[in-house]
């Protein structure tokens, strides 16, 4: 009965259905508590209550249970996790309610779990180590709780593990070589912690990967060059908001499928490589390839989900995952899930990267988001920007770019957000296209330059040269002023002196004694320099 329309009242005439075995009510508009009642019916094995309005805790033990699927996510059921029977247990799906508390240990007999999913709850206390001996699991998220502390690093035995889900907690310490070097490991979620240290060296056996984040924690360090090299099947590589240094490695060119590369907030200098202009998946916009790489629940699940038709008719489907990330573009904070795989984007704003925009960039002819503010670019921007045609938002703001704005960047259709602010360009801004719709701030302290939505270049270049005559007139009047000052003290320190020795005899003679003085030593050194000259002549001849 998934999508039937059941509620807003909990089906009474459940109560009779002592039999049954498999029940999904996903998504048919019930809501309240659960009736007592309902938790007699024990010969439930699948029970799937997702996306619905139910509230209230659950019963303290559901053990009488065999349950192989349990899936209640998208209520608001709240308080601790009820004991259950975790033997036969395949699928737990828990998201997005209010539950408490700490992880049951009563999941170490859950050999045979293959879906582990708690997120957006307020879980509390570390991950248990006995998770590294449920050697089926293949999805493992408890993203978005209050956890925290270490993570195990026994993660050996977890060989299927393909989804690893741990972001907007507060685990930290170093990232676990034993749960990043799974070779089957597709997704790793780990942002918004408080990891610290390097990336783990072991993360190079990971070829699987597609997804790397690890942004908002504290890690340092250099980007290791590996990372182009290794781990080839990446899409997206999220290092955002973490304390790396050094330059950014030409190798990460290498990665064919890579679509998302945010490297923001970090402090990255020296040149972006103009290499970057051979991301193959920012050039094309061909995805069947690429989608094919998208991390996905295993298919060999079957009997995960039950669903129901109104006409009767049974499916049995995987469990039902699609992976998300959030991305800054055009000034904003998104979240991406099922879209995931249509965006491409750079983001490398808040470093310390200098030199000039390489042109190789603007090769990449996929790309829809591109954000370089705040750094220390300079020169021109290459006017060959105008082949990006399916750019949507461009930041360049907080620069030092110069020269004029490429005509060409008229004729991007798509663009939607612009920010060149805080630059040194000049001219005037291309007319036609949308260029003049953007608000006037997109182009703000940029002194030299004029056209809509800024003041007519006109009033620009007469103002230019108001202040050219300004210049020259302060010029002259400063000149001025300095002559005025020199001949002022010198006439002060003339009269100076000269006033003292007519208004004070004793100086007076006391100075002139001193200069007859200095006569008479001169004169008598003249009269006996003289003689000796005399003396020396008379006795050569």
């Amino acid at each position: 009965m998934c999508s039937c329309r059941v509620g807003p009242v909990f089906p009474a005439w459940l109560q009779s259905q002592t039999m049954l075995s498999e029940l999904c009510l996903s998504n048919t508009g019930i809501s309240g508590s659960i009736p007592a009642w309902f938790w007699n019916l024990t010969r439930f094995n699948l029970l799937d209550l997702s996306n619905n309005n139910l509230e209230g805790r659950l019963p303290t033990s559901l053990e009488n249970f065999n349950l192989r699927l349990v899936d209640l996510s998208s209520n608001r059921f709240e308080g601790p996790l009820p004991e259950l029977n975790a033997n036969y247990l395949l699928v737990i799906n828990l998201n997005n309610n209010s539950f408490s508390g700490s992880i049951p240990s009563y999941f170490a007999v859950a050999t045979r779990i293959q879906i582990f999913s708690f997120s957006n709850n307020h879980i509390n206390g570390s991950i248990p180590s006995f998770f590294c001996n449920l050697t089926f699991l293949q999805l493992f998220d408890v993203s978005n709780n209050d956890m925290s502390g270490g993570l195990p690093s026994c993660w050996n035995s977890t060989s299927a593990l393909q989804i690893i889900k741990l972001s907007h907690n507060n685990f930290s310490g170093r990232i676990p070589d034993g749960l990043v070097s799974l070779t089957n490991l597709r997704s790793l979620h780990l942002r918004n912690n408080g990891f610290s240290g390097g990336l783990p060296l072991s993360l190079r056996k990971a070829n699987k990967l597609v997804i790397l984040d690890v942004g908002e924690n504290k890690l340092s360090g250099n980007i290791p060059t590996w990372i182009g090299e290794k781990l080839s099947s990446l899409i997206v590589l999220r290092l955002r908001s973490n304390f790396f240094k050094g330059t950014i490695p030409k190798q990460l060119s290498k990665l064919s499928y890579l679509r998302i590369l945010d490297l923001a907030h970090n402090g990255l200098l020296g040149c972006i490589p103009y290499t970057f202009g051979d991301f193959k998946a920012m050039v094309v916009t061909n995805h069947s390839e690429l989608l094919s790489l998208l991390p996905i629940p295993p298919t060999t699940m079957r009997g995960c989900t039950f669903h129901e038709s109104c006409t009767g008719t049974h499916t049995y489907t995987t469990f039902s995952y699609s992976d998300s990330l959030s991305i800054i573009a055009k000034g904003l904070q998104m979240e991406y899930s099922k879209l995931l795989s249509l965006v491409t984007s750079i983001d490398l704003s808040n470093n310390k990267l200098s030199c000039e925009l390489p042109e190789e960039l603007t090769k990449l002819h996929g790309l829809h988001f591109l954000n370089i503010s705040y750094n220390q670019l300079n020169g021109k921007i290459p006017e060959s920007i105008s082949d990006m045609k399916q750019l949507e938002s461009l930041d360049l703001s907080e620069n030092n770019l110069f020269g004029t704005i490429p005509s060409g960047m008229s004729t991007l259709n798509f663009l939607s957000y612009l920010n060149l602010s805080h630059n040194n360009l000049s001219g005037k801004i291309p007319s036609g296209g949308q260029l003049q719709t953007f608000n006037p701030s997109a182009y703000n302290w940029n002194h030299d330059l004029c056209g809509s939505p800024l003041q007519n270049c006109a009033n620009v270049t007469q103002y230019s040269q108001g202040a050219n005559e300004e210049e020259g007139k302060g010029d002259w009047a400063e000149m001025l002023w300095l002559y005025i000052g020199l001949a002022t003290g010198f006439i002060t320190g003339f009269w100076a002196i000269i006033g003292t020795f007519i208004i004070k005899q004793t100086i007076r003679i006391a100075y002139f004694r001193s200069f007859d003085k200095v006569y008479d030593w001169l004169y008598v050194k003249m009269v006996l320099y003289s003689r000796r000259l005399k003396s020396t002549f008379s006795s050569r001849n």
